[in-house]
């Protein structure tokens, strides 16, 4: 006899488990949910609006702001430096992970550190691969 129910082979006390597990994980996911959420939406809302608290300027602008960032060059310009820099500190940590860890493997799969025994200053250096100065 078989039952069409996706929980048909789940036992009472397996079924009990896993319903106190949702229930403890259940504060932790509101107070994620809460933390998150409410930010993002705040930070929404204030880009929608033009606020100048010293001065008292708090009226509500729309798209405006984001219309005025589509035409402002020093807009694209940081964000084209942004992704610059972003693309190459990704691809100097995976070349640099990847090295490291060949070497603290011992293969020896990177042919310019094959000089000695880098493996120690190798595993320092992967973690400082961060390091990426971008000028105009």
């Amino acid at each position: 006899m078989t039952s069409d129910r996706p929980d048909a082979g789940v036992t009472r006390r397996r079924r009990r488990a896993r319903v106190q597990g949702l229930l403890l994980l259940a504060p932790a996911l509101v107070t994620l949910g809460a933390l998150t959420l409410y930010p993002t939406v705040w930070v929404v809302w204030l880009s929608l609006q033009r606020r100048i608290p010293i001065f008292g300027v708090n009226r509500f602008e729309g798209l405006g702001n984001y219309a005025f960032l589509a035409a402002d060059p020093r807009f694209w310009k940081a964000a084209q430096v942004t992704v610059l820099f972003t693309v190459a500190s990704v691809a100097l940590e995976v070349v640099g992970g990847v090295a490291a860890a060949l070497l603290l493997r011992g293969q020896r799969g990177v042919e310019a550190l094959q000089g000695g025994d880098l493996r120690g200053e190798v595993a320092v250096l992967a973690r400082l691969v961060r390091v990426l100065v971008v000028q105009e």
